[in-house]
């Protein structure tokens, strides 16, 4: 096969079998059962009763926030890509604002170890955790609001429907996800930059003087906490790498662990020059849009596209081997993995798996018609063949 003047054979593509650290990382995978964490809930909850009083966008935006600045964070030993979403890998949090009388009843009813499909555990402590924010969310979730506001005539039909997906506990048990955001301006803008764009549209809305103007007002002030938010939570991982390192007696570790402080302290917060830094933006992303709603199929995309300049140059100025870069997908890819959720019974027996979608497409064509595939697309391929994991879900186009 060719792309963009490389004829790449089967046997020349780099790393024939997975790396000893992207092994260790997907053994040490494997050796996490699923399980739930309440953290999310309860300072989610928490966010709700303090932010009551502000508008929707802002009062999301705060709670995004505060959660970032709170959750417990973790860096495991031999990862290149940091972020976690719960306190343990492929642990699911929880989002009660969107619906949580299902969970409640399940957990009360039929152990979630047991399930007939997706098993996860839970101890005592986070069972309690959960019951005691029910209370604050009958009658309150996304889902509540969704029941409150159907005719009749279209809640019976959705009740009586031979096709599950319409109910609502399926449709708003968390965000719905079934896009593929803009990963190309984080990377090259970072969230500085979108901040800055945010200033600069309320300095050219300048004082509101209607109710549209109130929420666009709100709305560019949401994406500049939103963006401090992302900002703060890189660091976080920047101060925790740092303060390893110095603990680190392996010379190897302590360096790789001072270099994962330097890119975050980077990035997201600014545009990605290297490929290692990109991946870790990409991941932060990724991660952070997942702990804001918890929506599926929310999709890389053309990942082989937006990254490849970041390969080609560090290829070229010699930052990097085609080695280095396959072990550094693999990482990111077992990353992608770790991202999980819950969902109701009924959608998990149709939906099992412990899916979410995260669609990542290579090859294909440019823009003017000629051939999209890349040396990237080489190794994301061979990434995939390597950790066999469900995640990414890979998708790869064809060009004739």
């Amino acid at each position: 096969m060719t792309g963009c003047g490389c004829d790449l054979q089967s046997s020349s593509l780099p790393g024939n079998g997975i790396s000893n650290r992207a092994n260790l990382l997907r053994e040490k995978y494997f050796a996490n059962a699923p399980g739930i964490c309440s953290e999310r809930a309860k300072i989610v909850t928490q966010a709700y009763k303090d932010f009551s009083a502000l508008p929707a966008v802002l009062k999301r935006a705060k709670t995004l926030q505060r959660l970032l600045a709170e959750m417990t964070i973790w860096i495991a030993d031999n990862e290149l890509v940091v972020g976690n979403q719960a306190k343990k890998a492929r642990y699911t949090p929880i989002f009660p604002e969107f619906s949580f009388e299902w969970l409640i009843e399940e957990m009360e009813n039929q152990p979630f170890e047991e399930r007939d499909a997706d098993r996860f555990l839970i101890d005592k402590e986070t069972k309690n955790d959960l019951r005691g924010i029910a209370d604050y969310w009958k009658g309150q979730t996304v889902n509540d609001l969704v029941k409150s506001r159907l005719p009749q005539e279209t809640a019976d039909s959705i009740k009586n429907s031979a096709v599950f997906t319409f109910a609502p506990d399926v449709v708003v048990c968390s965000g719905a996800g079934h896009y593929s955001p803009n990963y190309k301006k984080i990377l090259q803008k970072g969230f500085n930059g979108i901040k800055q764009d945010a200033q600069a549209k309320i300095a050219e809305l300048g004082i509101p003087a209607d109710g549209t103007a109130v929420e666009k007002h709100n709305f560019w002030q949401a994406v500049i906490i939103a963006c401090d938010a992302a900002i703060a939570f890189a660091n976080r991982y920047a101060d925790m790498a740092r303060d390893m390192a110095g603990k680190e007696t392996n010379s190897q570790r302590k360096e790789e662990l001072r270099q994962i402080a330097a890119i975050c302290e980077k990035v997201p917060a600014n545009p990605a020059t290297t490929l290692r830094e990109a991946c870790q933006a990409f991941y932060f992303f990724q991660l952070i849009i997942q702990l804001e709603s918890s929506g599926h199929s929310i999709s890389p995309g053309r990942f082989d596209q937006y990254m490849y300049p970041y390969y080609r140059r560090d290829l070229a100025e010699g930052r990097i081997t085609a080695e280095q870069a396959q072990e550094l997908i693999e990482c990111l890819w077992i990353k992608l993995s770790e991202i999980n959720k819950i969902r109701p019974i009924g959608a998990t027996r149709a939906f099992g798996g412990y899916p979410m979608f995260q669609n990542l497409c290579i090859g294909g064509q440019t823009r003017d018609g000629k051939d999209a595939t890349n040396e990237l697309s080489f190794i994301c391929l061979q990434a995939t063949e390597n950790v066999r994991l469900h995640q990414p879900s890979l998708s790869a186009r064809l060009w004739n």
